[in-house]
């Protein structure tokens, strides 16, 4: 464990190497140091139980839904329901627990490099627990870069909600190849003519300072989205969980403006941070961006 992170109990997500959210926590549950990453599990005071990878917060049971509902209702609510999914880095089963709510859906594909992140979930996370063993689940544990090569399924929407790009000390992580523009290109090929394709921003106010993000930036990701699908949009959502509060995430598709072409969520399907106006006002931007 890096000194710099925990002392006497506590834990601090450093933003920078000045900054830093720091928090209490009651003792380690899970650790696990993988050929890709360090994993965590901390149970905390006020944030319950903590996914940590390579000693950042990644989800926790304490309004950690709050990203995922973002990352899988704003496409599945554009355009019109999907029927086959991927989702690429999505072990800690966040993202799945909320696909698996939509009965419209016939396969999901979960693509998880770490074996160790699936299993360290499973078994600490009840809240995500039951969506993997959903018989519409089909789970890989491999590189998602070389997923996306060998199959010849077709996809309604493609998630890709990896881990850093970067470790703590700036070198690039297991997730860097599927942070990139020629990945987002490899992934279009697999998409539907009316599919969807959404990935993470980065965090707005510290992303230019933190250690471990360097070069890659939400303007990026637009970007390179940008030249690759007709619609590209930029959108946030507010998770205490994020530096600075603030998070983006973008999606594309070549058929549908995620801003306009929004559907009802079915009542049946229940979020405790999503819904349809807020799906609408995301994608109303602050200055600062």
């Amino acid at each position: 464990m890096s000194k710099k992170n925990f002392t006497k109990g506590w834990f601090t997500d450093l933003y920078s190497n000045t900054c830093g959210l720091g928090l209490r926590y009651k003792k380690i549950l899970f650790h696990k140091k993988s050929k890709y990453q360090d994993i965590k599990i901390l149970d905390s005071y006020d944030y319950e139980k903590i996914l940590l990878l390579d000693n950042f917060i990644y989800r926790s049971s304490w309004f950690g839904q709050v990203i995922p509902e973002m990352i899988v209702h704003t496409p599945m609510l554009t355009g019109t329901l999907k029927k086959k999914v991927l989702l690429v880095g999505g072990g800690d089963g966040w993202s799945l627990a909320e696909l698996v709510k939509y009965p419209s859906i016939k396969q999901i594909d979960l693509v998880e490099i770490d074996k160790y992140v699936v299993e360290a979930c499973k078994r600490y996370f009840s809240e995500v627990k039951s969506a993997f063993s959903d018989k519409r689940v089909n789970i890989f544990i491999e590189d998602g870069n070389k997923f996306i090569d060998k199959i010849n399924d077709i996809y309604d929407l493609i998630l890709v909600t990896p881990s850093s790009p970067f470790d703590a000390s700036g070198s690039k992580s297991a997730a860097y190849p599927i942070c990139q523009k020629d990945y987002f290109a490899k992934c279009k090929k697999k998409l539907s003519k009316k599919g969807i394709f959404l990935t993470d921003g980065t965090n707005i106010y510290y992303s230019l300072k933190d250690i471990a993000y360097q070069e890659f930036t939400y303007k990026k990701v637009l970007k390179d989205l940008s030249s690759l699908y007709n619609h590209a949009n930029l959108f946030c959502a507010t998770s205490p969980l994020i530096p600075g509060g603030l998070f983006t995430l973008v999606i594309a598709s070549n058929t549908y403006n995620p801003r306009e072409d929004v559907i009802s969520k079915p009542r049946s399907i229940k979020t405790i941070y999503y819904n349809s106006k807020y799906h609408r006002a995301s994608f109303v931007l602050p200055s600062v961006i």
